[in-house]
């Protein structure tokens, strides 16, 4: 996209009655994880920790491992309740 067609869009959305200065309609947020790992099982602690301990909880967490041969699986597993 180039600057030009940026413009217009945020011209034409202002136009319409949007204003990005306005709160959302819903009045929390929603945050969604996704983690992939593969042979993550020496900073999978870590990263679950980070993910789980946040400010603002996660509601969804979505989570694959792609055939690790360490214990991946298992770490997510356990921390995801999957």
């Amino acid at each position: 996209m180039s600057v030009h067609s940026h413009s217009a869009t945020h011209q034409g959305a202002a136009a319409a009655g949007f204003d990005p200065s306005d709160p959302p309609a819903f009045p929390r947020h929603i945050v969604t994880a996704v983690l992939v790992s593969h042979d993550g099982a020496r900073w999978l602690p870590d990263a679950l920790a980070g993910l789980l301990g946040q400010e603002r909880p996660v509601q969804n967490a979505v989570a694959a491992d792609t055939g690790s041969a360490d214990d991946s699986a298992r770490l997510v597993a356990e921390a995801l309740g999957a």
